[in-house]
């Protein structure tokens, strides 16, 4: 059983999405199949950042 797991996604913009945005990750990796996820917004010492927390099987 797993607790826990980490994608990571290398994305560059380009003509499809010159601008990549939070909201644009929260509507791009996320899904409702199983219920809709939970979406934290957060300040980071790096900047704003989305936390995406939601049932995948």
């Amino acid at each position: 059983m797993a607790l826990a797991l980490l994608e990571a996604d290398l994305i560059r913009p380009d003509e499809t999405v010159p601008h990549l945005t939070l909201d644009w990750l929260v509507e791009t990796f996320s899904v409702d199949d199983f219920g809709g996820p939970r979406v934290t917004r957060r300040e980071l010492p790096v900047g704003p950042a989305v936390h995406i927390r939601q049932s995948r099987r």
